[in-house]
C-alpha cells in the first residue's frame, strides 16, 4: 500500500505539471473577447484547472506528518533548499531577462533597491510565480498544522477541514455566485473576516490533501466524491462560458482556485489518482524512472513559460489556432520535462530547480 501510496504522489505530480502547461497555453481566458480562441480556452481551464490545488495538496499529504521523520529544523532546511532558494534565482533570471523591470530612467538596480524587493516581496518578476508566495505561507503553517496528524487530534482535524471548507471556499463563492447571476440593487458581497483564519487561503488544500490521503474512503464515499467533481467542473464551465459572455468580461469568481467547483474537481482527481491500481499495471523499474521525474515537476512549472514564449515566436502554429491550445502543450511539457531532467544531473547547476 505504501509503494502504491508513492506511485500515485508521482503520477498526480507529472500529470499535475503538465496540466498546469496546458493552462497557460490558453492564458487568453483572462480577456474576454467573444473570439473563438477564448471559447477554445474555456474546456481547458475546466479540465486542467485542478493542477494548482493538488500541488498544494500533495505538499500537505507528504509534509504535515514530517515529524514522524525529522525535527522542525531540518524540516525548514529542505524547504528553503528546495522552494526559496529556486524562487530566488529563478525570480533573479526573470528579472534580468526583462530588464525593464528593474532598470528606471537608467538609474540601475543600486539606485531601485525598493523597487527590486518589491519584485520579490510581491512577485513582479513573472505572473505564474505567485504560486511560490502562498507555497511559503503554507511550509510556516506546517510545524502547527503538524499537531493535527496526532492520533488524539483527528476529531479536531475533521472539524477544521469541515468548518475551512465551508467558511473559506463553500459560502464565500456560493454567495458572490447569487450576486453575480441576480445582481440585486443592494451592495451584496461576502464578508471576508468571516474565516477559519488557522486555514485560510490555500492551507485549506493543505489540510485537505493530508486527509484525503489518509482517509479510508469507502466505495461510495468515492462515488460521492466523483459525482462533486463533475459537478464542480459542470458549474465551473457554464459559469465561465454564459456569464462572461452575458457580461462582456470573463467571469472572476469562476477564477479562483478558491472557489468549491475547484476544490470539488480537485478532490475527486486526488482520490481517483490514489485509488487508481497502479502498481499492477507499472513495474518496478518504470516507478524508479516516474520517482525521478516527478521530481522534476516543479522545475517544469518555474521554466516552462520561456518555452511556450519562445514557441509564441515560431511560425509553425498560428498563437490562437486548435494546435496552439490542444496539441503543442504536450510536446512542450515534454521538451520542459527532458530539459529538467538532464540539468538535474549536473552537479551544483541542479540546485536552482525545486
Amino acid at each position: 500500500m505504501e509503494k502504491n501510496r508513492m506511485l500515485y504522489f508521482d503520477i498526480l505530480k507529472l500529470t499535475a505539471a503538465f496540466a498546469v502547461v496546458w493552462i497557460h497555453f490558453g492564458n487568453e481566458i483572462h480577456w474576454y473577447d467573444g473570439s473563438l480562441a477564448w471559447k477554445m480556452c474555456v474546456p481547458i481551464q475546466v479540465l486542467a484547472y485542478w493542477a494548482v490545488p493538488i500541488y498544494f495538496m500533495i505538499t500537505g499529504a507528504t509534509l504535515m506528518n514530517y515529524r514522524e521523520r525529522y525535527e522542525t529544523k531540518i524540516f525548514f532546511r529542505r524547504r528553503i533548499i528546495r522552494g526559496i532558494a529556486p524562487y530566488l534565482v529563478w525570480g533573479t533570471i526573470m528579472l534580468f531577462l526583462d530588464r525593464k523591470r528593474i532598470f528606471v530612467d537608467g538609474s540601475g538596480v543600486a539606485a531601485n533597491m525598493g523597487l527590486v524587493l518589491d519584485c520579490y516581496i510581491n512577485n513582479k518578476m513573472e505572473p505564474i510565480y505567485w504560486f511560490f508566495i502562498p507555497l511559503f505561507s503554507v511550509y510556516l503553517s506546517i510545524p502547527i498544522l503538524s499537531l493535527l496528524t496526532q492520533k488524539q487530534n483527528r476529531e479536531i482535524l475533521k472539524y477544521a477541514l469541515i468548518v475551512g471548507t465551508i467558511l473559506v471556499s463553500f459560502l464565500p463563492f456560493s454567495y458572490n455566485l447569487f450576486y453575480n447571476i441576480f445582481k440585486p440593487e443592494s451592495n451584496f458581497y461576502w464578508n471576508s473576516l468571516l474565516t477559519l483564519p488557522v486555514l485560510g487561503g490555500y492551507t485549506l488544500y493543505c489540510v485537505l490533501g493530508y486527509w484525503a490521503a489518509t482517509h479510508d474512503f469507502t466505495k461510495k464515499q468515492r462515488c460521492v466524491c466523483y459525482l462533486l467533481g463533475i459537478f464542480g467542473a459542470i458549474v465551473r464551465f457554464s459559469g465561465l462560458w454564459f456569464l462572461s459572455q452575458r457580461d462582456g468580461e470573463t467571469s472572476k469568481i469562476f477564477m479562483d482556485y478558491l472557489s468549491w467547483p475547484a476544490l470539488t474537481l480537485a478532490l475527486a482527481v486526488f482520490v481517483l489518482f490514489r485509488y487508481l491500481p497502479w502498481d499492477k499495471h507499472i513495474g518496478e523499474k518504470t516507478q524508479k524512472v516516474m520517482a525521478y521525474l516527478a521530481s522534476c515537476g516543479l522545475g517544469v512549472y518555474v521554466m516552462h513559460s520561456l518555452v511556450i514564449r519562445k514557441m509564441g515566436t515560431l511560425l509553425i502554429f498560428h498563437k490562437y489556432s486548435f494546435a496552439w491550445y490542444y496539441l503543442l502543450p504536450l510536446p512542450t511539457f515534454l521538451v520542459c520535462l527532458l530539459m529538467v531532467a538532464v540539468v538535474k544531473k549536473i552537479p551544483f547547476i541542479r540546485r536552482i530547480f525545486p
